[in-house]
């Protein structure tokens, strides 16, 4: 018990320290934001808040959670993010949280691309509603960043985010814009539904774009 008490004691001392600033007279008006306290514990700022100088870190909170990244060799952040899911041959739905692509837990993961020829099994998948976003690293919150979003070729049969070339980091660095590269599905799987249902690949397109809207526009644009 006494050990116990000690831990909290220390606890309370650590958290009274870190929080210790001087007093700000309240202006009328001005009402307390909790966001604004706990942004100087130091886990909690370098997760969820923005930065001092008012760029994003590889940790941003976004309307669908908080969205992790990795940073790029080309000075640009790297955002993996899963923006749909579809049973086969019917319409996408738009996820509701931010979840990284095909179940994976690091950041740095790639979407498995969508069926098609001349890919191993391994490496595609039926879940491939996915899309690679690369942040400058001068982007600032509410700075009003461009976005250019990249679908990629191959007559509706081939193709992915991941094709050598549509690295966006390079463009996104050189412009100071967004760049979203999109997936959606190919071949029969996207275009030639059984029950007369086409075009879900377009579909799921135009889906990411509404995803780009509701998690972009309240954080950055």
């Amino acid at each position: 018990m006494i050990a116990l008490a000690i831990f909290i004691c220390s606890l309370l001392l650590v958290s009274t320290s870190t929080l210790a600033s001087p007093l700000v007279p309240v202006q009328p008006g001005q009402f307390f934001n909790p966001s604004g306290l706990l942004c100087n514990l130091p886990i909690v700022n370098k997760i969820l808040c923005p930065r001092q100088d008012g760029t994003l870190g590889l940790s941003v909170k976004t309307p669908l959670g908080v969205a992790r990244g990795v940073s790029d060799a080309s000075g640009a952040m790297r955002f993996s993010v899963k923006y749909a899911a579809a049973q086969r041959w019917a319409a996408s739905s738009m996820a509701k949280t931010w979840q990284l692509p095909n179940g994976a837990s690091n950041p740095s993961a790639l979407p498995l691309v969508c069926p098609q020829d001349n890919v191993k099994p391994s490496a595609m998948s039926e879940d491939c509603l996915s899309m690679i976003l690369y942040v400058p690293k001068s982007v600032k919150v509410g700075s009003g960043a461009p976005v250019m979003v990249w679908v990629h070729g191959g007559s509706f049969i081939v193709g992915s985010a991941t094709d050598a070339g549509l690295d966006g980091s390079k463009l996104a660095s050189a412009t100071g814009a967004i760049v979203a590269v999109i997936q959606y599905r190919l071949g029969a799987l996207g275009f030639l539904g059984p029950d007369g249902s086409t075009n879900l690949g377009l579909a799921d397109f135009m889906l990411a774009l509404q995803f780009l809207q509701k998690v972009l526009l309240p954080r950055l644009l």
